[in-house]
């Protein structure tokens, strides 16, 4: 860290609106990825994601739910408002860590509604977080490690969460997932979810370059200080953050009427949409997932 820098204090766990202890989660998901992180078919792990996100989170480096929290709990609130059972169904598609679960429960919080929420993904690391998080505080959590193309529920969710997801699809799967979406939705439900814009074409994919590489290692070596007691030393934080980058490319969405297009042809009808200028998680750090860019935080249903 440069002497004129002074260290940016991290948040103490459970402040602000959401109950996210990512001071005490961060070791934590660090160990159990080591172990539970799955390979994928190249024999590349997910470990340097799933075991480093929260440590990004807690330098400012990593923006839960896209940077969209208030909107989710409000979006989560509002759906669980308008359902009539006596439970609420919910599936979280993709998670990194327990923080979409914990946006459920405050969403739902002092509602009549109670929530049933499914939480899949591919991986076990995140899974097992969000177990963790609700032993700690409640709610009715299932863990499903699975594609979620391959997922499937009788009755279906009245609302599905998603975030920064369709990255990781190529344009031809994204009809086949948006459909998928609109098979597990009940009559009536609602899908929630917010997407990266960047221009060019949509079957290219986006990796970290060199230079944001090397930018993303020096600034999370040179923050450590900030991380003393964390469980992370110097050389495995820049060991992590060299992965992450190698890892962490997506495919674009170049905008809105690609999506739209996705919406349409699942059947889906498209309620709302807002669009927002999201900086940059620290200056001079730019990249596929920490860089400035512009989202979109979009509402679609199945008609009831």
């Amino acid at each position: 860290m440069s002497h004129a820098q002074a260290p940016r204090p991290l948040a103490p766990a459970g402040t602000g609106p959401l109950a996210e202890p990512v001071l005490e989660s961060a070791p934590f998901a660090l160990e159990i990825s080591r172990f539970a992180c799955r390979c994928g078919a190249q024999g590349d792990s997910c470990q340097p994601y799933h075991g480093f996100w929260q440590y990004l989170r807690l330098l400012g480096l990593g923006k839960t739910m896209s940077g969209f929290s208030a909107e989710f709990v409000a979006a989560i609130r509002q759906a669980a408002q308008t359902h009539l059972g006596p439970s609420f169904r919910i599936l979280i598609s993709g998670c990194a860590d327990y923080s979409a679960y914990a946006h459920v429960l405050a969403g739902c919080a002092g509602l009549s509604a109670q929530p049933r929420v499914t939480a899949l993904d591919l991986c076990a690391t995140p899974l097992i977080l969000s177990r963790w998080y609700a032993r700690r505080h409640g709610g009715d959590l299932a863990a499903v490690c699975s594609d979620i193309l391959d997922h499937r529920h009788p009755g279906g969710y009245e609302l599905i969460l998603t975030s920064s997801f369709l990255g990781y699809f190529l344009p031809a799967r994204r009809a086949e997932l948006f459909s998928r979406y609109a098979a597990l939705l009940a009559p009536g439900g609602r899908l929630i979810f917010t997407t990266r814009l960047r221009p060019g074409a949509e079957d290219q994919l986006v990796p970290f370059g060199p230079d944001q590489k090397e930018a993303l290692v020096r600034t999370v070596v040179d923050s450590l200080t900030e991380l003393s007691g964390r469980g992370l030393d110097r050389r495995e934080a820049a060991q992590l953050a060299a992965a992450y980058a190698d890892l962490c490319a997506s495919y674009p969405v170049n905008g809105e009427a690609s999506l739209r297009r996705l919406a349409e042809a699942a059947g889906l009808l498209w309620l709302d949409c807002d669009r927002r200028r999201s900086e940059a998680a620290r200056p001079g750090v730019t990249g596929p997932t920490v860089g400035a860019a512009e989202y979109l935080f979009v509402t679609l249903g199945r008609p009831a």
